[in-house]
């Protein structure tokens, strides 16, 4: 499995599905609706009953499954530090003690907060994980421009935010491509990046991060000069070669996310 597609964020991945087939404007109203839903839920058990809602939507979209697991791997350590914050950091006085670790104190209602900040966690990074898959760099550097429309009154540079937003996302996979190689290149070279002190593991990162900056910066170069060549101008006036309208996908994955999850904060 290569290291790009590890990385759910920043990827597409074409599809013919009803949220393929969503208004991107729309997708993305839709995602801060789930987002804002999801932090609605009070519950573990309401936040494991909304699993099924995203994993379901990873099948319809034909996503494999495979690449969500390896998505979520970047996340483990985030993940991990989440829950023994919450884990070992609210234990009172009325707390059920359950083990003691030094000065570390975990409670059963701890461990619990934990694992609810770990569940809440991971479904907003899935969800926002799906606009990407779904939705290419052009369509969402459309969506926001949109979106933003309104700032140009306040003289906000609205197409150059935009611009910039799907440029980023656009180069995550092309520098984790480039990091891949990278780290084959310098494991031929008899480098070592698990093994060692952290003074030695730092000093072998190093050997990565400064040509992959390097490499970031010659592709900016690159890319700036290519959108000068072509006469890009941010300012000029400029229409879509896709026009896209509000339809019978989007009402269909609107209704289903807000019952859904509207039914399991009720219940």
């Amino acid at each position: 499995m290569q290291m790009q597609a590890r990385f759910m964020i920043g990827q597409y991945f074409p599809g013919k599905s009803l949220l393929h087939k969503n208004h991107p404007t729309h997708k993305i109203i839709l995602l801060v609706i789930y987002c804002l839903l999801i932090f609605q839920l009070d519950s573990s058990l309401q936040l494991l009953s909304a699993f099924p809602l995203i994993f379901g939507t990873f099948w319809l979209c034909k996503i494999p499954l495979s690449l969500v697991l390896y998505g979520i791997k970047p996340l483990l350590i985030l993940l991990v530090i989440t829950f023994t914050i919450h884990g070992f950091t609210n234990s009172q006085d009325n707390h059920e003690i359950l083990f003691q670790l030094g000065f570390l104190t975990a409670s059963y209602q701890g461990l619990e907060k934990g694992l609810f900040f770990c569940l809440r966690l991971l479904l907003v990074v899935l969800g926002s994980s799906l606009l990407t898959l779904t939705t290419s760099s052009v369509q969402i550097t459309y969506a926001v421009e949109k979106l933003l429309t309104p700032l140009k009154a306040f003289h906000f540079p609205v197409a150059e935010f935009s611009l910039m937003m799907s440029v980023s996302l656009r180069f995550i996979p092309v520098l984790l491509e480039e990091l891949e190689k990278l780290i084959m290149a310098q494991t031929a070279r008899g480098a070592s990046f698990r093994k060692g002190n952290i003074k030695e593991r730092l000093k072998s990162l190093s050997s990565l991060l400064i040509p992959l900056f390097n490499s970031a910066l010659d592709r900016a170069d690159q890319l700036a000069v290519a959108m000068e060549v072509r006469g890009f101008n941010p300012d000029a006036p400029r229409t879509s070669i896709n026009e896209y309208k509000l339809g019978y996908a989007d009402i269909v994955t609107s209704l289903t996310v807000v019952s859904y999850l509207t039914l399991i904060k009720v219940s």
